[in-house]
């Protein structure tokens, strides 16, 4: 059984293991240069000798800088838990559209067992596949680690439990959606449009809202620099100010006109002596293992609940 699963399976499997070998040397090549670069541009030292945000920021910029072309890397590598986890269901749904599975069922094999090892195969394979690729993904991220927060989309999405769960939730709307309708272009078309769509909500709407934000007041004058917020690793959400108007013409003279928040001067003195702050809001950086388990559970309670729906319809519903 598992040798024929994997006989119907070679096309797909050979083609994954294509991009995953060409995606593979993609990464260690420009990683490479990169861990270089962190290292001879001083990069490094800096930051260890001061890890304060506003530290190394020429040397940090001056990386960024230079590899501000794999951002866009970065938004490809963003459609491989789709690619592997449609290459890897596609087998399962042809199997049914093309009505083969008869022939299994007609050999002594059991639909439960059927179904049981074809799923137990996929989500084994997508799961080796896509720890290995979050491997190698947050190896080729670690330098820009040290800079930015890893809450970052582009690095939140790529680091931890989250891209395992993402290709999880592909292979497990595709089953699902080829169980029942076994045709494989609907079903990849309806897999395609209903990972991208979570996704986006998610990133846009939602994860950083998972915990509320930490806000936090900050003085108008510029010895409020000494102390900044938020700090290296924390994840910058907005910064402003709300400045009555009476307060602000009593400061400046009649003006409505606000000067910068980070300016200093006699005026932002009187900010802060009648309580008028800025505010700063963020979500700290000792969070990402957190949010982590959040987004994962948000992706693999509804895989669950997919993979059994294959099974139940593979079961009950199929002839």
């Amino acid at each position: 059984m598992i040798w024929l699963t994997w006989r119907q399976q070679r096309l797909e499997a050979m083609i994954g293991a294509s991009v995953l070998t060409l995606v593979t040397m993609l990464l260690i090549w420009s990683g490479h240069d990169m861990s270089l670069a962190y290292k001879n541009m001083g990069v490094a030292t800096c930051l260890a000798h001061d890890p304060s945000p506003q530290a190394c920021q020429a040397v940090a910029q001056a990386f960024q800088t230079r590899f501000s072309s794999l951002t866009g890397l970065a938004t490809w590598l963003n459609f491989l838990p789709l690619l592997f986890g449609v290459l890897l269901a596609a087998p399962f749904v042809l199997d049914l559209e093309h009505g083969t599975y008869r022939l299994a069922w007609t050999q002594s094999i059991t639909r439960r067992r059927w179904v049981r090892v074809k799923l137990g195969l996929i989500v084994a394979i997508v799961v080796l596949v896509s720890l290995f690729l979050t491997i190698l993904t947050s190896w080729w991220n670690n330098p820009t680690d040290h800079i930015v927060s890893r809450l970052d989309p582009n690095q939140f999405d790529f680091e931890g439990t989250v891209p395992i769960a993402y290709t999880i939730f592909v292979a497990a709307l595709c089953l699902a959606m080829g169980s029942i309708l076994r045709r494989s272009i609907p079903a990849i078309g309806i897999t395609l449009a209903g990972y991208l769509a979570l996704r986006t909500v998610i990133e846009t709407w939602v994860r950083y809202h998972y915990l509320a934000p930490v806000t936090k007041r900050i003085p108008f004058a510029a010895a409020a620099a000494d102390q900044p917020v938020p700090t290296r690793g924390d994840y910058f959400i907005k910064a402003g100010a709300s400045i009555p108007k009476d307060i602000m013409r009593l400061c400046f003279g009649g003006s409505l006109q606000p000067p910068p928040p980070n300016a200093a001067g006699p005026s932002y003195a009187c900010f802060q002596h009648h309580g008028v702050f800025a505010s700063v809001v963020y979500q700290p950086a000792n969070r990402f293992w957190l949010f982590q388990g959040i987004e994962s559970a948000i992706f693999l309670i509804p895989s669950i609940a997919l993979l059994a729906l294959a099974v139940w319809w593979v079961r009950y519903r199929i002839t």
